[in-house]
């Protein structure tokens, strides 16, 4: 038994007063004198023993009340368990409101079942008790304690969370906050249907002064699931009129035996494009793909449906496509070559500058999609440096030699490619032509077994230029007349003539253009299809916008202002939220459509394993969720101090009135 205010213990000493009035008698006795009082003297004796008995059975009841009321002051109590309402204590409740917790379990929904014994569990703490709510939001008011009445209405607040956290990342903020709270013991309760993917126990480094109980709560659905996996572009860049293909991974989550059937619908812009059949087996996987042809619009929204048993609210999976936004072409060449280069990449296309070498912006260069390099001379090293962050970044850069080799092989060699060699003579046809090159691909209506290509009066020999170079015009020789050699993340195309007429007729031939124009298109980044609630990858999305105004997304008839960061000339969006439902939803500055970007639940969601009380370690307390009862007597238990101060005054009364009683007796 403990005191709540130990300092009235030092009442006691006031027990010293009655005790002293006992032990010293101060009241002076008158003698009388009788001739014959044997028979007093008698009575005398016998009522002089009774009395001293009266007096004792008072000055003990006395000092006992007395003792009682210092207790009653001092507040004695049994401490509970965990120790609650002292200071350095705190309770957390980790409230799962995952889209598992949708589903329905014995008594209803599981996020509403456990949405209630939560509440009924804050209810029976003590009101001083620290006390802080986590769910998958991971909002900002969830970093602090609350009293029990304000967490009630932080858990009445919750409601369903697209996003998939995993228990470490949980355990981590209720971490950080009681280390920044200097809190000493913490009691964890995780609220949550336990699905395996979500609560790697064995990875944990769990802290010494925490303790875990875990509430479980039990779908009614433990069938395999299916769902979709990821999907993604067959091509690099998306393209208006150029044929696509949509390649869908569509998973069996589960351990059951036997296949699974179900239909798989591609829609884009709400019409139906493709359907198809697919047998599964249990943990198996399928890919198939849909074929389509953008044009029409610059901006989609796509949805693939799976007719598939429950649960049911990851049988759609939703992406945008957004086509490539006008490319960025820079051109560096003599002022001689900035006209043809225009011709290729006139305004209304793309968006083209031209500069020479020794008058370059390289921040203009940096963020560009693709260049054009014509060297005439030997590259500064803020020209080198900028061709050199484009292809780490996955541009691609096309150089040709210009008024001599020596500035396109110094470019070379600082790239670690090679060099060009002697200048070699003709006149020579190029031989062959890569036709299923990506440079390459669907350039031509059809195939020729004799094309026409480009006539060849002098060129550069090739031999010393990097063995990783991919040939794409080349003649009957080990030379190319045109190769891409792959660069970091990019391509570097090079050609082995200069573009004016005494070399070849190159720069006037239909096998260039092909490759000026896809160089540029498919070193535009596409948007990505799709991103995950939660993760910190696959949710960023860049936006062209020179203006100040943010950009936004409708969503329920209102305008959502989305976290967004300005990074090199564009907007960034990060962090959305997680209670907006999956969807595609319009990219807005003020009235101005900018794009699209779809929300999906993460797969693992969609993994429909879960851990039993067995699966659980051993030093984790589970608690029934079945047993409300017991759950507030555990809650008593653990948190509520067992307080006796009104016992202690109600003794103190009592020995108070036998006091009474005896000293009535007395008289």
């Amino acid at each position: 038994m403990k005191f709540l205010y130990p300092q009235f213990l030092w009442a006691l000493f006031a027990l010293a007063v009655p005790l002293v009035v006992h032990l010293f008698n101060f009241k002076r006795y008158k003698t009388v004198y009788f001739s014959n009082n044997r028979v007093l003297r008698d009575v005398k004796q016998r009522s002089k023993s009774t009395r001293q008995l009266q007096k004792l059975l008072v000055l003990l009841s006395r000092l006992i009340a007395l003792a009682f009321l210092v207790f009653a002051f001092a507040q004695p109590y049994i401490p509970a368990q965990a120790g609650a309402g002292i200071q350095d204590k705190a309770v957390v409740f980790y409230l799962d409101n995952s889209v598992s917790m949708q589903e329905d379990g014995a008594n209803g929904a599981l996020l509403d079942e456990a949405r209630l014994v939560a509440v009924e569990m804050i209810k029976a703490l003590p009101p001083e008790t620290k006390v802080q709510v986590i769910n998958n939001d991971f909002e900002g008011k969830q970093q602090r304690y609350y009293a029990p009445n304000e967490a009630i209405g932080l858990i009445d607040q919750g409601v369903t969370s697209y996003a998939q956290r995993d228990f470490k990342t949980v355990l981590n903020r209720a971490k950080s906050l009681a280390s920044r709270e200097k809190i000493e013991q913490v009691q964890f309760f995780v609220l949550s249907d336990f699905q395996a993917n979500a609560f790697a126990f064995e990875e944990l480094e769990w802290p010494g002064n925490f303790q875990l109980r875990a509430i479980p709560f039990a779908s009614l659905i433990q069938e395999n699931n299916l769902a979709i996996d990821s999907l993604w572009l067959e091509r690099d860049a998306l393209l208006a009129g150029i044929p696509q293909q949509l390649w869908i991974r569509v998973k069996n989550y589960g351990n059951r035996q036997g296949e699974q059937q179900t239909t798989v619908n591609f829609l884009l812009n709400e019409q139906l494009y493709g359907s198809q059949n697919i047998q599964i087996p249990a943990g198996g996987v399928r890919e198939i793909s849909f074929s389509f042809l953008p044009k029409g619009t610059t901006f989609f929204s796509g949805k693939i449906e799976l007719d598939a048993p429950a649960p049911f609210f990851d049988n759609e999976f939703h992406f945008a496509l957004n086509l490539n936004r006008k490319p960025k072409v820079v051109g560096v060449a003599p002022s001689a070559y900035h006209g043809p280069l225009a011709t290729f990449f006139d305004q209304a296309q793309y968006d083209f500058n031209a500069f020479t070498a020794s008058n370059i912006n390289t921040t203009v260069l940096e963020n560009a999609d693709a260049a054009i390099v014509l060297p005439a001379e030997t590259p500064g090293s803020g020209l080198y440096a900028a061709v050199q962050q484009l292809l780490e970044k996955g541009g691609n850069v096309v150089l040709f030699p210009a008024d001599g080799p020596a500035g396109a092989n110094a470019f070379l060699t600082q790239l670690g490619v090679g060099a060009f060699g002697p200048l070699r003579t003709g006149p020579l046809r190029a031989s062959e032509l890569s036709w299923d090159d990506p440079l390459y691909e669907d350039a031509f209506l059809k195939r020729s077994k004799n094309p026409d290509l480009p006539v060849v009066e002098k060129y550069y020999s090739t031999s010393p230029v990097s063995k990783r170079a991919v040939p794409l015009i080349h003649f009957s020789s080990n030379d190319f007349l045109l190769a891409r050699v792959p660069f970091k993340n990019g391509n570097l195309i090079l050609g082995s003539v200069e573009l004016e007429k005494g070399f070849s007729n190159l720069l006037t031939h239909k096998a260039l253009i092909p490759v000026l124009i896809n160089a540029v298109r498919f070193s535009t980044p596409n948007s990505p299809l799709y991103n995950f609630y939660g993760r910190g990858k696959g949710q960023e999305f860049d936006f062209a916008n020179s203006d100040e105004a943010p950009l936004t997304i409708s969503y329920d008839q209102n305008e959502v202002i989305l976290p967004q960061r300005s990074v090199q000339n564009k907007v960034q969006l990060y962090n959305l939220p997680s209670t907006i439902k999956p969807g595609v939803y319009d990219v807005k500055s003020e009235d101005s459509l900018m794009g699209k970007v779809a929300l999906n639940i993460d797969p693992m969601e969609s993994q429909w394993l879960f851990l039993t009380e067995q699966d659980l370690p051993g030093e984790i307390d589970v608690w029934s969720s079945k047993e409300r009862n017991t759950l507030n007597a555990q809650i008593t238990a653990n948190f509520v101090n067992a307080s006796y101060w009104r016992w202690m005054l109600g003794l103190a009364l009592l020995f108070f009135i036998i006091e009474l009683v005896l000293l009535k007796v007395l008289k």
